[in-house]
């Protein structure tokens, strides 16, 4: 069975960041469960949370659109990898991280 890559982008992913924390928290646990699956987490520089074994988090997301250096790498990341990852879940589409992430959309 071929092994699935899934990327959760989530710009409010934070222990106290209300309903996202929750959902990506459940349903990244569920897709771990799963022998063949692999969850990366892509989420804001400040997240500080729970390390687990099965899941990576990638914290290159800016929490301001002044952070330029986290706008370059989160960007070289997704021009890297984005074509790894067979599901890519996008939390957040309201925030200004949503804007420089679209043009990804097209590669995949």
């Amino acid at each position: 069975m071929k092994k699935i890559n899934i990327l959760h982008i989530a710009p409010a992913y934070q222990v106290h960041g209300g309903g996202i924390f929750e959902v990506v928290e459940n349903l990244s646990s569920v897709q771990c469960e799963e022998t063949n699956t692999s969850v990366d987490i892509l989420c804001l520089e400040t997240f500080k949370g729970i390390k687990d074994l099965k899941k990576t988090t990638h914290n290159l997301l800016p929490s301001s659109i002044r952070q330029v250096r986290l706008i370059f790498l989160t960007i070289k990341f997704l021009f890297m990898k984005i074509g790894f990852y067979d599901v890519v879940h996008i939390h957040g589409a309201w925030s200004f991280q949503f804007f420089f992430i679209v043009p990804f959309f097209s590669k995949k």
